[in-house]
């Protein structure tokens, strides 16, 4: 279940991020954090989500861009399994949370949205329209 973290957790976790990168919002899943970052860039405003065990190392990284696109982060919602979210329009996204770890060809893919750490690479983390 996605809960939003206190404060305190929140700075902690400020302290590991790369220089250039503005925390939006932090959830906790199960055993692990899901930040969703942005780069700042005005005119090619990029989303990055993380998801960090207890000990912040990186689990998994999503980047969702387009050129010429800028962005504002706002949540629409949380529910257990699922935050919903906009960024470029008002459409809604959402990103899920799979009890069971999937690879890429599982699950149907959205443009502009990229999983990085490889094809072959089983994750929990899936970005719906």
């Amino acid at each position: 279940m996605f809960t939003l973290l206190d404060e305190t957790i929140v700075e902690k976790l400020k302290n590991t991020l790369d220089d250039g990168f503005d925390l939006e919002k932090a959830f906790k899943v199960q055993n692990s954090y899901v930040l969703f970052l942005t780069e700042n860039t005005p005119h090619e405003e990029t989303l990055t989500i993380l998801r960090l065990d207890s000990s912040y190392s990186e689990l998994e990284k999503i980047e969702l861009y387009a050129a010429y696109m800028p962005g504002i982060f706002s949540v629409t919602d949380v529910s257990e399994n699922s935050i919903a979210f906009t960024f470029w329009s008002k459409q809604p996204m959402r990103l899920c949370f799979m009890a069971c770890k999937q690879y890429r060809w599982q699950f149907k893919g959205v443009s502009n949205v990229s999983y990085l750490g490889g094809f072959f690479k089983s994750r929990q983390l899936i970005v719906k329209v």
